[in-house]
């Protein structure tokens, strides 16, 4: 026998009984059966050590791992640059919303424009003129408190040439409604 393990021997059967009064003696001996001695622990803890030194030196994933740091990084920029690029389009399409809107409600009010201009256009007739002047008349009768709304009213025009010849002309017009007038 060799003197380490006869040293080891006092105190394995010390732990060995106090094992068997903690344990139980089955399992006192299935725990010695798993265990393993200390020189073949030794042995395999240098064996490890060689190993980690092996793998300290030759490291066969650090490229992968650094590629994928690498891939990672871009795959981070281009997230980056899409989320700057979504944010972009988000404040150009409230733009353009904006925009639409403002275009939508002056091509209305065009149109609206438009449709009072055409309005008009068809309400002028040859007596428009007439309409004008007896607006302005009545708005005279209205000042000195005269409502000549119901009272029918000619209107007189007299155009005359200042040119010494005397050539004139005059125009009678009997007002019926706002839209219809009568030539006297």
């Amino acid at each position: 026998m060799d003197p380490t393990q006869s040293s080891w021997d006092a105190l394995s059967e010390s732990a060995k009984a106090l094992a068997n009064l903690i344990l139980g003696e089955n399992q006192t001996d299935l725990l010695r059966d798993n265990l393993s001695s200390y020189p073949q622990l030794v042995n395999e803890n240098s064996q490890l050590k060689v190993e980690v030194a092996s793998l300290k030196e030759t490291l066969p994933f650090k490229d992968k791992y650094e590629n994928l740091q690498k891939e990672f990084r871009k795959v981070a920029a281009e997230r980056d640059s899409l989320s700057s690029q979504a944010l972009q389009f988000n404040h150009m399409s409230k733009d353009y919303d904006r925009l639409k809107d403002a275009y939508q409600k002056t091509k209305g009010q065009l149109a609206a424009l438009q449709d009072e201009l055409k309005t008009n256009k068809s309400s002028i007739n040859q007596f428009t003129a007439l309409e004008t002047l007896y607006q302005g008349f009545k708005a005279y009768c209205d000042g000195c408190g005269v409502d000549i709304r119901r009272i029918p009213t000619n209107v007189f025009l007299q155009f005359q040439l200042q040119d010494g010849s005397n050539r004139m002309m005059n125009l009678g017009f009997n007002r019926v409604s706002r839209d219809k007038w009568i030539k006297l």
